[in-house]
């Protein structure tokens, strides 16, 4: 083949070995062959072309590396011949003796059930009789069907409501289930019955309960329910398949950008390149909004830390009558997001959760319909944060009257990880640079005088804020709500053990093995983990079963790669490591698929006793499948924040 170039070593990820004519066409007979002179690498790397001195940056161990890997394999071929020639190899099928139990993921669950605890209609009222009934008149007609149980109504009304509004409540007769009427005994202003009477409900739901929200000035169409169920059987089918990070789903769409002036309409069609029907923002939605319980309980605890001094200044709203807003200074500066109007905003829960989700990276799921329809709609009348009525509010959205079989079945909607994704300023973005941003936010809050106490509802659990650059956890913007809540679990109970690990599984021939122990030592060193090496097994990993008589020994293998451990742990092999009882909580796929080989999972079965049976796998390669992408400061950055023990991934061959 060409020379190989010197290159840097700045890229993450590698080109496959050439599946024929390579170095070694049996390593059993340990017979080193060279391929003939006219013989091209059937596919060539990006930017390496035959006789050309091209520089292109490609794999953290770079093309020196590889030079220098080349001249190990004759010796750690023989050196694991040696090690395993008293072994008793069965080619077989890998699988026979245990069955592996994956738990699906929010990709996969096309074949699980759906298992939500309850879907609850929460109205919220005060002295509109007529536009309140309008709307209970509505959602009495909408249809229903398709979900099996009751849909409880919750309405709540404000203290001081009219005499005519407590006469609608009271004669309205709900035939879907139980109707609750909350009348309180005093105003408390719409803010509080959002975070009280809502957060009450949450609270006595448990934690898997869709709450739908509607204030009385709103319409919705006939189809609303439908449109929720399925979104709940496509993004929140059940804990398991429901994505941590989705706070819920919006019936009506975004139509204005209300957090910058001057105000502009928007669409969701003038924006996205493909047709879409749904997609993700970090702007929550207040009219028509359906929120996971366990969501909105987590917002509540940080909202009642936040709107108390020296975080919100109370007494000074109180004594605001403008309606003005722009020189008001309710918040200290600090606590500012960037460039939102939202900062100014009085007697405003959505204020709040603007902070809230943009500081965590959430997302609400809105719907892209043609025309820019939705399934509920404000009707704008003038109110506590409208000032006058308007029939031309840009705010106003048309109702869809006939949702379209094809997308209430959810044959049109893309996986999660799929979806277009906008920002606050419903600018284009992705669900990773919400996360950096909002822990940029974050991690700046460390120097805000007295926000120790905000600070710790408002960040994730087991956040460690550092001096180096921010990282965020990739995988847990991926992971289900199941998944992260046992991983978190788990992660407290390993978290008194300050050393962490990096454990991936053996692929394909020897040749690529040892490629990928020398890449997971760069990701290794990059993360800061001690690399657990896994066996080398010859002629490939599929011609073994399981289980072994005894492992192969690493330690030589360890010496003979001899690489700099500047900046790394010292190796330790996989069966020394095992004797720690390491917490495995969740497998990360970043390899490609495997062409030529089965695919295996030797290492993690191993680790699936009774306590870790069923370990998770979360998706991430759109994120990593083709390696030469990512730099090393790209791969601390989308993982140098994950708290998990041991980061075990599918693979390290690219």
């Amino acid at each position: 083949h060409s020379p190989l170039p010197d290159t840097d070593s700045t890229r993450i990820g590698h080109p496959s070995l050439p599946r024929s004519g390579h170095p070694f066409r049996r390593c059993e007979s340990l017979i080193i062959t060279r391929p003939a002179a006219t013989t091209k690498m059937r596919n060539p790397p990006a930017g390496i072309v035959h006789g050309s001195k091209s520089k292109m940056l490609r794999g953290v161990i770079g093309w020196r590396w590889r030079a220098r890997l080349l001249t190990m394999i004759p010796s750690l071929y023989i050196l694991t011949f040696q090690l395993q020639k008293d072994l008793s190899v069965h080619r077989a099928t890998f699988g026979a003796n245990r069955r592996r139990i994956i738990l699906p993921d929010s990709e996969s669950c096309e074949m699980t059930e759906r298992q939500v605890d309850e879907i609850q209609l929460h109205v919220f009222g005060w002295r509109r009789a007529e536009p309140l009934q309008t709307l209970l008149g509505q959602l009495q007609i909408s249809n229903y069907s398709g979900w099996e149980f009751q849909v409880p109504l919750f309405i709540h009304l404000d203290g001081g409501s009219y005499s005519m509004v407590n006469d609608v409540v009271d004669t309205f007769r709900w035939t879907h289930g139980e109707i609750h009427r909350d009348f309180l005994s005093r105003n408390v202003g719409l803010r509080d019955m959002w975070l009280t009477s809502l957060g009450i409900a949450a609270r006595e739901a448990g934690n898997n309960t869709l709450m739908i929200v509607f204030e009385d000035d709103m319409i919705v169409s006939t189809d609303y329910f439908q449109w929720t169920l399925a979104m709940i059987d496509a993004y929140g089918k059940n804990v398991h398949c429901r994505n941590s990070n989705l706070m819920g789903f919006s019936l009506s769409p975004i139509s204005v950008n209300e957090l910058r002036k001057p105000f502009k309409k928007w669409t969701c069609q003038s924006i996205f390149e493909r047709k879409e029907y749904v997609y993700l923002s970090n702007l929550p939605s207040s009219w028509g909004a359906a929120y996971w319980s366990d969501r909105w309980t987590e917002f509540v605890k940080f909202a009642r830390v936040r709107a108390k001094p020296p975080y919100y200044d109370i007494e000074y709203e109180s004594k605001v009558t403008t309606t003005v807003y722009d020189n008001l200074q309710l918040t200290p500066y600090q606590l500012y997001i960037p460039d939102s109007r939202s900062n100014v905003w009085p007697k405003s829960w959505k204020r709040f959760m603007i902070d809230w989700m943009y500081a965590r990276g959430l997302v609400m799921l809105y719907p892209c319909l043609p025309g820019n329809r939705g399934l509920a709609s404000t009707t704008a009348l003038s109110g506590e944060h409208v000032p006058t009525t308007n029939v031309d509010n840009p705010t106003i959205a048309n109702l869809e009257t006939l949702l379209a079989p094809e997308v209430s079945l959810g044959f049109l909607l893309q996986p999660f990880s799929h979806l277009s994704v906008v920002g606050l300023h419903l600018e284009s973005t992705t669900l990773e640079n919400l996360a950096l941003v909002g822990h940029k936010f974050l991690h700046d809050l460390r120097y805000c005088a007295n926000c120790d106490a905000l600070l710790r509802v408002w960040a994730p659990p087991n956040t460690k804020f550092t001096q180096k650059q921010t990282s965020i956890c990739a995988p847990d913007l991926y992971s289900s709500v199941a998944t992260i809540t046992r991983h978190r679990s788990l992660s407290r109970k390993s978290s008194q053990l300050s050393q962490r690990f990096l454990l991936y599984e053996p692929q394909y021939g020897g040749n690529n093995q040892l490629i990928a122990i020398v890449e997971a030592m760069s990701w290794a060193r990059a993360l800061d983990r001690t690399l657990v090496i896994p066996p080398v097994f010859l002629p490939r990993v599929s011609d073994y079963t399981q289980p072994f008589p005894d492992w192969p020994a690493t330690e030589k293998i360890i010496k003979l790669l001899n690489v700099d451990g500047k900046g790394l742990y010292e190796p330790i092999g996989f069966k020394e490591w095992t004797t720690q009882k390491p917490k495995v909580t969740r497998i990360l796929q970043i390899s490609r698929d495997a062409l030529f080989d089965k695919r295996t999972t030797r290492l993690t079965d191993i680790l699936s006793t009774h306590e870790l049976r069923g370990i998770p796998t979360i998706n991430l390669r759109h994120l990593f499948g083709d390696g030469s992408r990512y730099t090393v400061d790209d791969v601390k950055q989308l993982l140098g924040g994950c708290d998990d023990q041991v980061m075990t991934f599918d693979g390290m061959f690219f």
